[in-house]
């Protein structure tokens, strides 16, 4: 028998999309309960360094699915160059995709 291997999901969360504001993350939406009502029965919201260590040796020591939301702090520094942050949804949406395109692993059709 070949044993999957594990599956871990983490989601940083620090509540915020770049400099356009708070997300629903910041306010009452819970992605651990989502991910609950999902159907992941493994889940947990960490929201210390120690804390997320824990539950990341934890994921890895089970064979089962799990969803770790890491609460984080949000940096002042914008994390990319270029002028997306005046794009529409949709032309922010594209420049995700073309970018997906530029990595040397991305199976499709390169730009």
């Amino acid at each position: 028998d070949v044993k999957p291997p594990n599956l871990v999901v983490v989601v940083c969360d620090n509540g915020n999309y770049t400099n356009m504001g708070k997300t629903a993350t910041s306010r009452r939406t819970d992605l651990e309960k989502m991910a609950q009502g999902a159907g992941m029965q493994r889940t947990i919201t960490t929201r210390t360094l120690e804390d997320f260590g824990a539950a990341a040796k934890s994921a890895l020591a089970t064979d089962a699915m799990t969803f770790i939301v890491a609460k984080v702090e949000r940096d002042e520094k914008t994390p990319f160059v270029g002028n997306y942050l005046n794009r529409s949804e949709r032309g922010m949406k594209e420049s995700f995709v073309d970018a997906l395109r530029r990595l040397p692993d991305y199976p499709g059709k390169k730009l």
